[in-house]
Formats: structure tokens, sequence, C-alpha cells
């Protein structure tokens, strides 16, 4: 799997519409034995909650979880008030 196997989203028109985001988590209780990377948009003037992807991206490490993000994004670090399972989200 690469970056580049993240399907479109019906009726999100990414980057016109939409701030795409990657957010990798270390293993959730979801999926206990994975990493895990979701891609969710926030949707200009689709209200304040993100729009997720049904199917979250499984690695076997936080390298491998970056593997799947996109080239040429910025990495925001967990902030101390975040869910403690986020590592870090790319936008």
């Amino acid at each position: 799997m690469t970056p580049s196997d993240w399907p479109p989203l019906d009726g999100i028109d990414a980057p016109n519409d939409a701030l795409a985001m990657w957010t990798i988590y270390d293993p959730p209780l979801d999926f206990p034995d994975a990493w895990v990377v979701r891609r969710c948009f926030v949707v200009r003037g689709g209200g304040p909650e993100p729009v997720f992807d049904v199917v979250p991206r499984l690695a076997s490490s936080l390298g491998e979880a970056r593997s799947l993000v996109p080239r040429g994004l910025y990495c925001q670090p967990r902030y101390e008030g975040d869910d403690p399972f986020i590592v870090e989200t790319w936008f």
C-alpha cells in the first residue's frame, strides 16, 4: 500500500472544498496490534465535525504508518490534550 492508494471520498472535492488530514495512532483500542492511519476531511461550510474514511490503514510500525501518508505534508505532533493514542497528524 502506498500514499496514492487513498481513494477520493464521494462528495468531497479536496483540496478545493476540504482540508485533508492523516492522523497516526499508536495502537488504539479498536486495533490493539497495529499502528493506524486515519484520513479525515474538514469540509468548508460542512460544520465542525470532520468526515472520516470508512477504512483506516494498518501498519506494523511508526515508520510504516508514516510511509502511508502522502509526501510533502506538515507534521503536527500530538498536543497534550489530544487522545493519548494520537502520535501525530499530517496536513
